[in-house]
C-alpha cells in the first residue's frame, strides 16, 4: 500500500523520534488501523490533527512547516466552515469558487493565491 505525502511525513516523524503507530494513534484517540488508513489516504485527514500532532510530537517550526504542506499536498477535499455572521455574498463567492476551481488556468489561480497572501500579512 502507498503512503500519502502525510504518511511518509507521519512515518519520518516517528521513526526520528523511536514512536510506533500505536503511540501516535493513542495521541490522537484514534485506532492504529484508522491511523494507518489516513497515511494511506483510505481515510481522509481530520480536521485539527495538524495542531495535535504539532503538539504531540514536539515539532520545532520547520518540522511543523513541512507537515502542513504534508497535509495540503495529500487532501483531496476541503470544507470551508460558515460561521454565525457569515454573509450569502460571501457564501455565493466560495460555493463559485469550488463549482469553477476545476476551469480555472494557472494565471487566475496565481492571482487568487495573491489575494490570499496580501490577506495574510494583515
Amino acid at each position: 500500500m502507498a503512503l500519502t505525502p502525510f504518511g511518509k511525513a507521519m512515518r519520518k516523524l516517528r521513526i526520528d523520534r523511536d514512536l510506533l503507530l500505536k503511540d501516535t494513534a493513542d495521541a490522537l484517540n484514534v485506532s492504529s488501523a484508522f491511523l494507518s488508513s489516513v497515511e494511506s489516504g483510505r481515510k481522509s485527514i481530520p480536521n485539527g490533527w495538524e495542531e495535535l500532532l504539532a503538539k504531540h510530537l514536539r515539532l520545532e517550526r520547520i518540522e511543523a512547516m513541512e507537515l502542513s504542506n504534508s497535509i495540503t499536498k495529500t487532501l483531496r477535499e476541503v470544507r470551508i466552515p460558515f460561521g454565525v455572521g457569515t454573509t450569502d455574498f460571501a457564501k455565493q463567492v466560495a460555493a463559485g469558487l469550488a463549482r469553477n476551481y476545476g476551469d480555472l488556468d494557472q494565471k487566475q489561480l496565481e492571482e487568487i493565491r495573491a489575494i490570499l497572501e496580501r490577506r495574510r500579512k494583515l
